[in-house]
């Protein structure tokens, strides 16, 4: 019965023809090995292999070692490695920080928060390569952090000033403005 229910679960996921969803077919297997004792790392590698979307299955990957496992070293390491590959995907940034912030129990919150502020700056500061129009997320929930962990009210405004340029920029970049009439003499 074991063997039938981890091949419908294999089936399923091989019968993913786009990438993100063989991501998804991948995070089934996987719950299904965590569920038996099975090998659930082997069970992303294998995703991996088979031409899985990179970003969210690595993302559920340090998913795994940071709650089940309880190894945020690891989750740390693997999410490092997908944000080598693909620094301007707005998810893996926010896999980043909940990593971080996986912490919050075990520390105090201002030693947590500053480290998850060290993500998001770096996600969303002027060298950060994630599109604009895709920073939106990150923001909101650097905003949520912040206000829950950080008791500094510079850096609160500093957020927030942030936060308003960003959404002034993508708000010209989504619609841009008309020309400038020229001045009345």
């Amino acid at each position: 019965r074991l063997d039938d229910a981890r091949a419908a679960y294999e089936a399923v996921a091989a019968g993913a023809v786009e990438a993100d969803h063989k991501a998804y077919g991948a995070v089934l297997v996987a719950n299904f090995e965590r569920r038996v004792g099975g090998d659930v790392v082997g069970a992303y590698d294998k995703a991996l292999a088979n031409g899985a979307a990179p970003a969210p299955t690595r993302a559920h990957l340090a998913r795994y070692h940071c709650v089940v496992r309880n190894d945020v070293a690891a989750a740390r390491a693997v999410l490092d490695q997908a944000l080598e590959a693909e620094p301007e995907h707005a998810g893996l940034w926010q896999a980043r920080a909940r990593v971080e912030a996986h912490r919050v129990a075990d520390d105090k919150a201002a030693a947590v928060f500053a480290r998850v502020a060290e993500v998001y700056d770096r996600a969303l500061g002027p060298e950060s390569t994630v599109p604009v129009q895709e920073r939106g997320p990150l923001w909101q929930q650097y905003k949520a952090v912040a206000d829950d962990l950080c008791g500094d009210a510079a850096k609160l405004l500093e957020i927030a000033r942030g936060y308003a340029k960003w959404r002034s920029r993508a708000d010209v970049e989504a619609q841009p403005l008309g020309p400038i009439p020229a001045k009345r003499k």
